[in-house]
């Protein structure tokens, strides 16, 4: 078995070898896939080993996402073999919630769901979310349930079945975790950051935009135990052609924004809520980077306090919305800074690109 997964992952590499261009010295996001690129030009971002020497971009696939219907489906066999159902006899260690393998299954499933275009599907099918939250429900409830039986019975279970059962709620409880926080509660994060009410409100467009952004907001959220007086973030959109600009500046004037975009957009120091345009050296077309600038302080920090403060600013700003949305974004930098307050110390946690 070992030996056949490996065959197939090297031949899925020669494969990629054969079909992709072979570039030098260009930008990621100004080629087109599959390519391999030596010496990739990025000026924003410093490369550790390896990746500053060579970065690869695969060709997207367009697959069906099925990882909920196969959670669903494992789920039915877990409720259906339950230790409360089952009673306890000698094979119930080894039978109990469909077995190792559902759950296994189960279990990669939920990393699958991980993925950015799993969860880009999921987010936008209401009837799938639904689905996938009644049945984080129906886990919580029937791992409570099962646990009040195992203390039960207990007293007459051998220790070795008690040891397999044990990891294996322990296995449960992680795919329950996974669903509920690590997806579900992040799609109402994003759709709160977009400053929408629903997903249906959300371009498509933007939602790898703001999932990117949440999750740098998540990361620093945990990373705030080592200074809570002063927090900010900066995100830098890249447009390939000054036209692309100017496009969505129309809009601005159609809308009443063109005074205040003007106001923000001003030189000067990156103040919170300050927008700066600068042209991409990087690039060999006319695009611009337009980065908008989000700070918040505090001379006495609350745990928690930075991020919320941030996530308002980000989800009030219709300016920053208009350019999430838009189309003809090409690249997205994120960047997270903190000012301590004695000295000018900075720390850069995140760098995400579309």
């Amino acid at each position: 078995m070992f030996y056949t997964k490996m065959f197939q992952f090297i031949k899925k590499i020669l494969k990629f070898v054969c079909i992709c261009e072979i570039r030098v010295g260009c930008h990621p996001s100004d080629v087109p896939s599959p390519v391999i690129i030596f010496f990739p030009l990025t000026p924003g971002q410093l490369n550790c080993g390896f990746a500053g020497l060579v970065t690869c971009r695969l060709e997207n696939e367009r697959s069906e996402i099925r990882a909920d219907q196969e959670i669903a489906s494992a789920w039915i066999t877990i409720k259906k073999s339950g230790l409360r159902l089952m009673g306890f006899s000698q094979n119930s260690a080894r039978l109990c919630w469909g077995g190792l393998e559902t759950l296994h299954v189960a279990e990669s499933a939920v990393f699958a769901l991980k993925r950015e275009d799993a969860q880009e599907a999921l987010f936008f099918s209401e009837e799938r979310t639904a689905a996938l939250s009644g049945i984080v429900s129906e886990m919580n409830a029937f791992l409570a349930n099962e646990e009040k039986f195992l203390e039960e019975q207990s007293a007459g279970i051998v220790s070795a079945e008690l040891e397999i059962v044990n990891s294996r709620i322990l296995l449960l409880k992680d795919i329950c975790w996974m669903l509920d926080k690590d997806i579900l509660s992040n799609f109402q994060k994003i759709t709160a950051l977009a400053g929408a009410a629903s997903p249906a409100e959300i371009e498509k467009s933007a939602f790898r935009k703001y999932r990117k952004l949440n999750l740098l907001l998540n990361a620093l959220d945990r990373l705030e135990v080592r200074g809570r007086d002063s927090a900010g973030v900066q995100i830098a959109f890249s447009l390939r052609e000054k036209k692309d600009l100017h496009e969505i500046l129309r809009g601005f004037a159609e809308s009443g924004l063109s005074d205040e975009y003007e106001s923000r957009a001003r030189h000067g120091d990156l103040l919170d809520l300050s927008i700066c345009v600068t042209d991409k050296p990087e690039s060999s077309s006319d695009g611009v980077t337009v980065s908008f600038t989000y700070k918040t302080f505090s001379i006495v920090g609350e745990l928690g306090r930075n991020v919320a403060e941030l996530r308002r600013s980000i989800a009030r700003d219709r300016i920053f919305q208009s350019f999430a949305a838009a189309k003809t974004i090409c690249e997205t930098a994120l960047t997270h800074t903190r000012w301590a307050s004695v000295g000018a110390i900075t720390e850069e946690i995140g760098r995400a690109h579309v």
